[in-house]
């Protein structure tokens, strides 16, 4: 975004209306912060009752592209940042209270900021950005308050999807027929049949869908595999097992950035790890440990026990096997 166009809004619920609950559910059901874009990007003209002539009462607004950042009270209501890049420049690309609350159904406090400068710019995409939103891989939330990024009890019992950022979706035009368009949907959602591509053929019922968990279960799943990358002279293997992360780091190591955190490795902590492997992901060696290897049959007894145990690929040496 170029940051002298943009326009920093953030728009809040009215407690007297709803619970943190009913605001999230009312706001995702009913698409409110598109339809808030599409307003403003509209314009609105009301009829003069005295003379009859319709007359403009907001004027269309052109926007470029937005983003919008769901933080939490500390009640556990939510409220939303966006930042709207308008195609005019400064005070002419202002949205005005006035239009903001006619068209924010939700809540009476909405708020409208300008970026000062190009610093202010980089500070406002810098609290996003650590918080996670931009890269959710890198998000770091130990210096910012914490009950903006974390979720309000009664979302944890959710298993439905409660996402933390959003932006405009351009829809490309799709070159697929309508066969293929059907047949993908089936599989997609895991609904029905599966459509042979050319012929519309059922070839096969379809997988069930998955049932999703809850947030909280999630959250207290968090830390209990670690994923582990061994390395020696001539092997490499990329793995996750059933051992807390809390239990690693209490290893003799050392913390490095971008790496992780690492240790020396002993023979007989390697042969406790082979029997809690979860996932491989990634295993090569020219002179791979023999153990390892002579795993590689056990792992698929552990999968079918364990339920939900995934291969990627594997190698060993310039061969590529496919396991599951």
């Amino acid at each position: 975004m170029n940051w002298e166009h943009v326009r920093n809004v953030v728009v809040t619920v009215d407690p007297e209306k709803y619970t943190g609950k009913e605001a999230w559910e009312q706001v995702n059901s009913h698409r409110a912060i598109a339809g808030l874009i599409r307003n403003i990007e509209r314009g609105k003209k009301v009829k003069n009752e005295i003379t009859g002539k319709w007359e403009v009462l907001f004027e269309p607004k052109k926007i470029k592209t937005w983003m919008w950042f769901l933080e939490w009270h500390e009640n556990g209501r939510p409220h939303w940042h966006l930042l709207i890049e308008m195609e005019a420049k400064g005070r002419a690309g202002m949205i005005g209270g006035d239009r903001l609350r006619h068209y924010w159904h939700y809540g009476t406090w909405v708020h409208e900021d300008y970026i000062k400068s190009e610093t202010h710019w980089k500070k406002l995409t810098g609290y996003f950005g650590n918080k996670g939103y931009f890269n959710p891989k890198k998000g770091s939330h130990k210096d910012l308050k914490g009950h903006q990024v974390t979720l309000p009890k009664w979302a944890k019992d959710r298993n439905t999807i409660m996402r933390r950022s959003g932006s405009k979706v351009v829809r490309k035009k799709s070159k697929k027929s309508n066969l293929v368009k059907l047949s993908e949907w089936f599989e997609k959602k895991g609904r029905g049949e599966l459509i042979d591509k050319t012929t519309g053929e059922i070839l096969r019922e379809g997988k069930p869908k998955r049932e999703r968990r809850t947030y909280r279960a999630i959250l207290e799943s968090c830390g209990a595999h670690t994923r582990i990358k061994i390395r020696s002279e001539k092997s490499f293997l990329d793995m996750e097992i059933d051992v807390p992360y809390k239990a690693i780091r209490g290893m003799d190591g050392e913390y490095k950035k971008g790496l992780g955190y690492c240790f020396a490795l002993s023979g007989e902590t390697l042969k406790n790890w082979l029997n809690k492997i979860v996932k491989v992901n990634f295993y090569r060696g020219s002179e791979a440990f023999e153990e390892i290897w002579n795993r590689l049959d056990g792992w698929e007894e552990y999968r079918i026990r364990q339920g939900g145990f995934v291969y990627l690929d594997t190698y060993k040496s310039k061969e590529v096997i496919n396991i599951g």
